[in-house]
C-alpha cells in the first residue's frame, strides 16, 4: 500500500511538472505604422500602413477619427489597405468646416497565428495627427 501511495504522488509531481515546464514555441511581434498622408478633392483621406511584414500591411483595417478636445474622439469611416499597406477613406466636405479640424488614422492589433506553440502578432498603431485647413 505505501507503494501505491508513493507510485501516484510521483505520478502526480511528474504531470505537475510537465505542466510547469514553458512551452517550447514562441511569440514573434512586428511593428505597424500608420500614417494619414493627404486629403485630396475634398472628398478622401488618403494613408499607408507600414511594417516588415506583409501580412502586416495586407487588408488591415484602418479607422480615421476625428480629434474632439475634452470629448470622445469620432470616427469618421474605415477601410481596408491594400497589398502595398494603401488606404483610402472616404470622408467628403470636410474642406467646407469654419474650423481647422485635426484627424488621426488607427489599426487594431492582429493576431497572424496562434498555435499552443506560438503566436505571430502585428502590433496596434496610431497615426501622428493630421490637420485640415
Amino acid at each position: 500500500m505505501p507503494g501505491a501511495i508513493l507510485a501516484v504522488g510521483l505520478a502526480v509531481a511528474v504531470v505537475f511538472a510537465f505542466m510547469a515546464a514553458p512551452a517550447s514555441g514562441h511569440v514573434a511581434r512586428w511593428d505597424s505604422r500608420v500614417r494619414i498622408t493627404d486629403y485630396v478633392d475634398n472628398a478622401s483621406f488618403l494613408g499607408r500602413v507600414r511594417s516588415e511584414r506583409r501580412a502586416c500591411r495586407d487588408r488591415r483595417l484602418v479607422t480615421v477619427w476625428k480629434r474632439n478636445p475634452g470629448a470622445m474622439h469620432g470616427p469618421v469611416d474605415t477601410a481596408r489597405t491594400n497589398r502595398a499597406g494603401i488606404w483610402a477613406v472616404h470622408a467628403p466636405g470636410l474642406l467646407e468646416l469654419p474650423e481647422s479640424d485635426v484627424y488621426f488614422a488607427t489599426v487594431k492589433r492582429r493576431v497572424l497565428r496562434r498555435s499552443a506553440e506560438h503566436r505571430h502578432v502585428c502590433k496596434a498603431a496610431q497615426s501622428p495627427d493630421y490637420r485640415i485647413f
